[in-house]
């Protein structure tokens, strides 16, 4: 990032932009993630009201600030099996996937090489892989990859697994992936997803017992996420084997594209997709 944000501009003009140092392409800021940050225009009203303030004052302030959006918003993180690195690179690749879940913000992309990932290296069955809003976790890598589109998800089968404990399934993770409150900036694109187990005590909609490959959460703020290119194969659910859509008393919607289930099974309902609704709203798109 510090290659790329080099200078900067105050502008009184709102809504906050990004512009592409060496272009008079424009973009709004909630689609930062989409670009690189060369030069960002900030709204001084908003964000320094006090026009009082010194000069070198507001060049601190946005310095800081510029740093952070710079970072946050065009990180990549590289993970593969075995890796023992930070992520900074596939080099580098850190071998936790969770641990770089944990350190994404809006914006991030991880790369995530072919393998086999498991939400924790004990046998909690609470454990899962937490999505944060807008981060956007690709699979499919043969981990050498420098471009997206030299990306072969087919050839590179990438498993989020919930086979945390013995090889009998009945001790596996309650769910494997889990999105609360997600914006449709939230992708999860290439990995076969398998072996949750939501086999656990709980009311109707609890993660425990519904969800077993992925739980998306919208009671509290409306949940988006986009899901592409994946496999749900193998996983168990009293409702939902595979996805639960929790809309109960709020707003959930979610966006499937090219996914695939395979020999998932419910107890009573929804043995792919189940939508809880009630008091709320739950939407979801399928596409080929």
């Amino acid at each position: 990032y510090q290659n790329r944000c080099k200078k900067l501009m105050i502008s009184d003009s709102a809504p906050p932009q990004v512009r592409f140092l060496f272009s008079e392409s424009v973009f709004p800021i909630a689609s930062i993630a989409k670009v690189d940050c060369n030069l960002i225009l900030l709204p001084l009203k908003k964000l320094l009201p006090n026009k009082a303030l010194s000069m070198l004052g507001k060049i601190i302030y946005l310095l800081v600030f510029t740093t952070l959006i710079c970072q946050v918003y065009a990180q990549k993180v590289y993970v593969a099996e075995g890796g023992l690195g930070k992520g900074s690179s596939w080099q580098d690749a850190t071998g936790d996937l969770n641990f770089a879940l944990s350190k994404a913000g809006f914006g991030t992309e991880i790369w995530v090489a072919a393998g086999t990932y498991y939400p924790t290296a004990n046998q909690d069955r609470d454990a899962h892989f937490s999505i944060p809003d807008g981060v956007v976790l690709y699979g499919g890598f043969q981990g050498n990859e420098t471009d997206l589109s030299f990306r072969n998800w087919q050839a590179n089968p990438t498993f989020l697994s919930g086979e945390i404990g013995s090889s009998a399934p009945g001790d596996n993770s309650y769910t494997v992936l889990y999105t609360k409150g997600v914006s449709a900036a939230t992708v999860i694109d290439g990995f076969v997803i398998t072996g949750g187990m939501a086999n656990g005590v709980g009311e109707k909609g609890h993660k425990n017992v519904s969800g077993g490959a992925w739980y998306n959460d919208g009671t509290s703020k409306p949940s988006t996420p986009e899901i592409r290119n994946c496999i749900f194969s193998n996983n168990y659910g009293r409702e939902g084997a595979a996805i639960f859509n929790n809309g109960k008393n709020g707003n959930v919607m979610a966006l499937l594209q090219n996914c695939t289930f395979t020999n998932n099974i419910a107890d009573l309902d929804g043995g792919a997709i189940y939508n809880e609704s009630s008091g709320g709203n739950a939407y979801l798109f399928l596409h080929d």
